[in-house]
């Protein structure tokens, strides 16, 4: 299905003096990537204010993704910047059937336009090394040279996730792998998006590709809002057996922020999520929270 419709009916504003978004995060580096010297590629950034925004990203790492720890934090970045934009591009903000049209089309379209001209300004700046080619040619064969030239952009590789909270809707976005959790008053999680089975073997959609713009899923959510939600890289999920049990957390850390709040949940999430890496998949893991209170 892809999308989550959720009785539209219009648009209707919350009433914004009443509703509080608390935003934290972490990310860390992954178990194995100690051992194998690998830095963490995930990336997460947020912003606050009347309109809050969350994202994050997950480089892939790979040795033809050899910047894919710059192009995760270049992907975040893209990724803020178009939400912030969002509203602007509606000549109808309350209209829903504008709302999604420019979410399907113009938006998807402007998140890779904008990923792909921070990659070419960092290259302009940065041109790869002949030490980078060389490490590509040994693990890749020299054709990977060829093709690399043709497609800079590979070398930056990434997913990207993000929500932009607004007064009348939420848009979710997600390209690639990962997860996003909507938890509701009562504890019951559920998400914008079904899961891609396709990432089951370790693959993933990516800005890289030249399909990026329409492999980019998109969703409104009109009110009522959830009351927390989690932005996560696929290295969380893939620490536990099931899915069930994955989507478990979303009550939880539910639980634990209204009975001890987010400046604690900040405080425990660095620790916690080492933990889940050594004990699960191994990988990054980031992690991004909205908690919704009343003023």
């Amino acid at each position: 299905m892809g999308e989550r419709r959720a009785g539209w009916g219009g648009l209707r504003p919350r009433a914004m003096m009443s509703e509080i978004w608390q935003i934290t995060g972490c990310s860390v580096r992954g178990a194995s990537h100690y051992t194998s010297g690998l830095p963490n590629q995930d990336a997460i950034t947020w912003r606050t204010g009347e309109r809050p925004i969350l994202a994050v990203a997950d480089g892939h790492g790979s040795i033809r993704h050899f910047r894919s720890q710059k192009g995760s934090r270049l992907a975040v970045e893209a990724m803020a910047s178009t939400l912030e934009s969002f509203p602007a591009t509606l000549t109808e903000p309350a209209d829903p059937a504008a709302v999604e049209h420019v979410a399907h089309t113009h938006f998807r379209v402007h998140l890779v336009e904008t990923w792909r001209q921070m990659v070419a300004e960092h290259l302009a700046k940065k041109p790869v090394t002949e030490a980078e080619w060389q490490q590509l040619e040994a693990a890749a064969g020299p054709a990977a040279r060829f093709f690399q030239q043709h497609s800079p952009e590979t070398a930056y590789g990434s997913t990207a996730l993000g929500v932009l909270v607004t007064e009348a809707y939420l848009l979710f976005v997600q390209l690639g792998d990962g997860d996003i959790l909507c938890v509701d008053e009562q504890g019951v999680t559920s998400r914008p998006f079904e899961r891609d089975r396709r990432f089951a073997l370790n693959q993933t959609t990516s800005l890289c590709l030249e399909e990026a713009a329409e492999e980019t899923r998109v969703c409104i959510w009109p009110t009522p809002s959830p009351a927390l939600i989690l932005i996560a890289t696929d290295g969380y999920a893939n620490s536990y057996r099931t899915e069930a049990a994955f989507e478990s957390i979303g009550s939880e850390y539910l639980q634990f922020l209204r009975a001890q709040g987010i400046d604690q949940l900040r405080a425990e999430l660095p620790a916690v999520l080492e933990d889940i890496t050594r004990r699960g998949s191994g990988d990054d893991i980031t992690v991004g929270v909205l908690y919704r209170t009343s003023a």
